[in-house]
């Protein structure tokens, strides 16, 4: 498993085989960082490569718990001008307290993404995704846990502009399916022709059923490195909703083609 987890990271950090020219930019269509999704599809043939790294640590009394996360990746590529087939694998996590650690494997996930509105005043996309049960029981439930967002974004000025999501999931814990909402807005602007920056807040229930009440702000910067490639550094810090946490992490896009 440890061999795994570094093999993992390793990866993560060795960027694709560049193939052509696109008239669409890695940085114009990118996930990450933060919690929303683009409302831009990639185009019909282009291959995309997102991934990352990310440490989460949690005040868990009477101690604490931190989580590493690698290689984040996300496989996306266009089947059309406006359809968009993806593959996410947030890929190992190792958890540890002060006493012991475990490491375990999450659930890939494929989604799809529809744009409906892509005008000059408003963008919304509508993604789906399911997951796929091989994941280790530290870090699923072995159910496909579907979900349906809608990605929206809304310029402000040239350089500024306003974007987010609305989830609607469904979980299972306990045997019991049940709603696991989350709504998500940020300001995302450009400063010069390579860099990029946001800041934003998500809003999350805690349990499965229970009301909106986690609240984390994040903020991220954004660097792109010619049209193919772009790095990122994340961090957010959570405001409400009981335990005292934050993260940071970063990241890499490699437009393959």
């Amino acid at each position: 498993m440890l061999r795994r987890f570094a093999l993992a990271a390793l990866l993560a950090a060795v960027p694709a085989s560049v193939a052509s020219a696109q008239p669409s930019t890695a940085s114009d269509t990118a996930d990450r960082p933060g919690f929303a999704d683009s409302t831009q599809v990639i185009g019909r043939g282009r291959l995309q490569l997102e991934s990352g790294i990310q440490f989460d640590h949690i005040r868990v009394d009477p101690g604490t718990e931190r989580a590493l996360t690698v290689p984040q990746w996300q496989f996306r590529t266009g089947l059309s001008s406006r359809v968009e087939l993806s593959l996410w694998w947030e890929g190992f996590v190792h958890v540890s307290t002060d006493d012991h650690g475990q490491t375990g494997e999450t659930a890939p996930r494929v989604a799809g993404m529809v744009p409906l509105v892509d005008r000059q005043a408003v963008a919304l996309a509508l993604i789906g995704s399911v997951g796929l049960p091989v994941a280790s029981r530290l870090l699923s439930t072995g159910d496909p846990d579907p979900l349906l967002r809608m990605a929206w974004s809304a310029p402000l000025t040239s350089s500024l502009g306003l974007s987010g999501t609305v989830d609607v999931a469904a979980d299972r814990r306990d045997g019991l399916w049940g709603p696991r909402p989350a709504i998500s807005a940020a300001i995302d602007g450009g400063f010069g022709p390579s860099v990029g920056g946001f800041l934003g807040v998500v809003v999350e229930g805690g349990e499965v059923g229970a009301a909106l009440q986690i609240w984390t702000a994040e903020a991220g910067v954004t660097r792109a490195l010619g049209p193919r490639r772009q790095i990122d550094l994340s961090g957010g810090r959570r405001l409400a909703g009981g335990l005292t946490a934050w993260f940071v992490g970063g990241g890499f896009i490699q437009r393959i083609r």
